[in-house]
């Protein structure tokens, strides 16, 4: 996975799917590192979300993570809490939040 196609997905994902029973009007800033980096933050409201290049400064949650990582989380490969304990994945800002995202976006 690139970081274009990353961002497609999450461009996808939000055409498609509704995340309900998260804190409203929430932003998830994505800082993805390596050689293959970019960033992108996600606006959710009202159980469905936006996905906006560029960074948020005022997000309430904030992801680091490389592309393979970030892969491996969406894929199902990795688990999100996992990804976090060992270092792969870090999440500044409300973390419980952070972990209950990327669990409502793992692909099924």
């Amino acid at each position: 996975m690139t970081y274009r196609e990353c961002l497609d997905y999450f461009h996808e994902l939000s055409v498609h799917r509704n995340i309900d029973g998260l804190q409203d009007d929430t932003y998830f800033q994505f800082d993805v590192i390596g050689r293959d980096s970019g960033h992108f933050y996600i606006h959710l409201k009202d159980g469905t979300f936006e996905v906006i290049s560029g960074e948020y400064k005022q997000r309430n949650v904030q992801f680091i993570v490389t592309i393979s990582s970030l892969e491996r989380v969406i894929n199902g490969v990795m688990d999100p809490i996992y990804a976090y304990a060992t270092g792969k994945l870090n999440i500044a800002g409300d973390v419980s939040l952070g972990r209950n995202f990327l669990s409502r976006i793992i692909k099924e």
